[in-house]
């Protein structure tokens, strides 16, 4: 009796430990790593440590110099020398040995400013059209120097005489350089250079022949700002029609034509006429479609149809729909915007078993899903599976999850495998994305120019200089792997490289420059050179307003407002958007005025005041649509008078979150509720201290205590 009893405690052990069972095991197997079981910081903090050293702190005298740099450099882009500044920052630069990198790129502009003459501009063009310095901040600068040279050299060859003689040297140097000579930044002086020759038209046919010259043997288009002002030879025509480019106004005849017949398919449905006569209509608009395809701007004809299909499908012309999806398919057969338009017309209507034969079956998606590029094909090819009871649905959420792990379907993705394996989504999400995990354990080591690099990169971040950021951390990640790289050492390479990100990423992060962060995290996710571990995702979704965002007080989780925030302005208070909304939440001025009496315009650039008011607006949005998270971001996105109408023909309370979402018409409103969706997740993945708010099956999608229908 003693003997069973020690058996069957030591066999309940050994199953609770280890569960054998059917889901279980796969759980067990699937996520052998729990998310809150913190992965070693050690290197986190080490970094955090070295932000704060002594080498990194930044003058106010090194700040205002920066701005000075940053003022020639924005000086220069427009084609203008401030030789004043310029010098004056050359020398300061000499007392702060972090700057001696752009000494070059400064010296190079007062030489292009001091060469008067043609002959002294040639010399200086062709010197810095040469050079190739190893570093890749100096490389670029001195490239923009080449630029400037040249268009300040053609300036002042257009004011030579027109005669052979005053040009003898020029034309050969023109030729030899004519690669720099027509970059798109020269194309202003190059197109007033040589309509000022055309006075004489021998030196104006030998430039524009050697222009003609070029961009035949180069295979490029010209510039039709530059064509006016070249001579048309019978070998440049025969090269344009070559290329296509004069049957452009064919083009858009053709265009407007089709225009004209989808137009009268669209009416016909706004009116609510029977099927046969909108597809009569729709069969007249394709057959010209598809006969005037190469005669027509494939593009925008592709979007016409797809547009029109899109409405007809939203009116339940479902039929049509179909027959307009097919049309740009039979023409495109890659285009997987075209096939998913046709499955969701099937999935409108509930109706799995002809979505799985009509379009996964027919086309094989089930089968050739790793080669998809569009992730709602991917996700909505393995929910149909799972609908019908094909196995083979978790093989295709786990591959979209290991192939594109920061996108929305790949959140929901990992929603439906922690039904299928009894664990939590985050366990399932967080091990799939980091099957090949690529996580640092060392602090990369530095010498004195990698320092100074990424001490620039702090500064340029704090001032939110974009064009020296981007130069900054290429050089600094370029040099720094060539060095490495030297030593043959792979393994020491990839984590020597994974780490230098995250480096570089913190340090923008500490300057609160959030965006630049996110992009150079992205970057390094492209590149599998490093993984989505718990570093990675405290920098792509941080929270330094989430404590001003909680004492609001309002009726939502403050993650949700959180999650808004990083969508809106990347936790940029400054930010502004083109129509002119402002600050964190990016408030509109006369819709903060709704809900804060007398604010000026300049005061939504305050954070307490932007969050209060922006939750607010957000509070009575998602009381207006009985807090329907889908219809009130929406609403916030695109306007309460369009989710007006929206709701009326696209949205319903009664469809799923994820059927709701997809039916949003406006793409830019779609993507933001999106990607809100997806901070949201990750939100409540790094969550460890707060509880869900809300555990019900309504709600189990993103754990928001808010009136969610069931994903169904």
């Amino acid at each position: 009796m003693e003997a069973r009893l020690k058996l069957f405690l030591f066999t309940f052990l050994i199953a609770w430990l280890l569960p054998l069972s059917g889901t279980a095991a796969k759980a067990n197997s699937l996520a052998p790593k729990v998310f809150s079981n913190k992965p070693d910081q050690t290197n986190h903090e080490n970094i955090l440590k070295f932000l704060k050293s002594d080498a990194l702190k930044v003058s106010k005298a090194e700040i205002k110099l920066a701005n000075n740099l940053a003022k020639v450099f924005e000086i220069t882009e427009k084609g203008y020398i401030n030789i004043g500044l310029t010098k004056k920052v050359l020398k300061q630069s000499r007392n702060y040995s972090v700057f001696n990198v752009y000494k070059d790129w400064l010296r190079s502009i007062i030489d292009i400013y001091s060469s008067k003459t043609a002959s002294s501009l040639r010399i200086n063009c062709s010197r810095l059209a040469e050079e190739e310095p190893k570093n890749h901040l100096k490389a670029q600068l001195l490239k923009k120097s080449a630029l400037m040279c040249f268009n300040q050299y053609l300036k002042v060859v257009a004011k030579k005489p027109l005669n052979i003689k005053a040009h003898d040297k020029d034309l050969p140097f023109f030729k030899r350089t004519i690669h720099h000579i027509s970059a798109p930044a020269n194309l202003e002086s190059l197109s007033f250079f040589l309509g000022g020759l055309k006075e004489n038209n021998q030196i104006w046919k030998s430039y524009s022949n050697i222009l003609a010259d070029y961009f035949v043997n180069s295979g490029k288009a010209p510039p039709k700002q530059l064509l006016q002002f070249m001579d048309i030879t019978p070998k440049l025509t025969q090269y344009i029609q070559a290329k296509g480019m004069d049957d452009n106004s064919a083009k858009w005849i053709f265009y407007s034509e089709l225009k004209k017949l989808i137009k009268k398919a669209y009416k016909a449905a706004d009116k609510g006429m029977e099927e046969k006569e909108v597809k009569k209509l729709l069969n007249e608009a394709l057959s010209y479609y598809t006969i005037s395809y190469q005669h027509l701007p494939k593009a925008k004809s592709d979007l016409g149809v797809l547009s029109l299909g899109k409405s007809l499908t939203r009116r339940s012309y479902y039929d049509s729909a179909r027959t307009a999806f097919r049309g740009i398919a039979n023409l495109n057969p890659k285009d997987e915007n075209a096939v998913f338009e046709i499955m969701w017309t099937w999935l409108t209507q509930k109706n799995y078993k002809k979505a799985y034969s009509e379009v996964v079956k027919k086309r094989s998606l089930d089968k050739r899903y790793k080669s998809l590029k569009d992730e709602r094909l991917q996700f909505w090819t393995a929910y149909t599976l799972k609908k019908l009871g094909h196995e083979s649905n978790k093989e295709i959420f786990e591959n979209l999850i290991g192939k594109s792990a920061l996108n929305y379907y790949s959140i929901l993705a990992s929603k439906l495998l922690s039904k299928h394996y009894e664990a939590p989504s985050q366990k399932i999400y967080y091990q799939i994305a980091n099957a090949n995990s690529v996580t640092p354990k060392t602090m990369p080591k530095l010498d004195a120019h990698s320092r100074h690099s990424l001490k620039r990169l702090k500064i340029w971040g704090g001032l939110d200089f974009k064009p020296f950021i981007r130069m900054e951390y290429r050089n600094m990640f370029d040099a720094h792997s060539r060095v490495i790289a030297s030593k043959n050492d792979s393994h020491d390479l990839s984590q020597s490289q994974s780490s230098l990100i995250l480096l570089c990423a913190s340090a923008l992060k500490k300057e609160e420059n959030y965006l630049e962060s996110f992009k150079v995290i992205y970057r390094g996710l492209n590149n599998n050179l490093i993984s989505l571990d718990e570093t990675t995702l405290s920098i792509l979704f941080p929270k330094p307003y989430l404590k001003q965002v909680s004492s609001q007080g309002h009726n939502f989780d403050p993650l949700v407002a959180l999650s808004l925030i990083r969508q809106e302005s990347a936790f940029n208070r400054k930010a502004r958007s083109w129509v002119g909304a402002r600050g964190l939440m990016q408030l509109m001025p006369a819709t903060a005025r709704i809900y804060w009496r007398g604010v000026k315009t300049d005061h939504l650039y305050n954070s307490k005041l932007n969050i209060k008011i922006g939750s607010k607006y957000l509070s009575m949005l998602l009381e207006k649509y009985d807090n329907n998270l889908v219809f009130a971001l929406s609403a916030y996105n695109a306007g309460e008078s369009r989710v007006k109408k929206w709701r009326k023909e696209y949205l319903s309370s009664e469809h799923s979150i994820l059927h709701n979402i997809e039916n949003i018409p406006f793409p830019e409103t779609r993507k933001y509720v999106k990607l809100i969706y997806r901070n949201l997740f990750f939100y409540k993945m790094m969550d460890q201290k707060l509880e869900l708010a809300d555990s019900k099956n309504v709600n189990e999608i993103f754990d928001v205590r808010l009136g969610f229908n069931e994903m169904k």
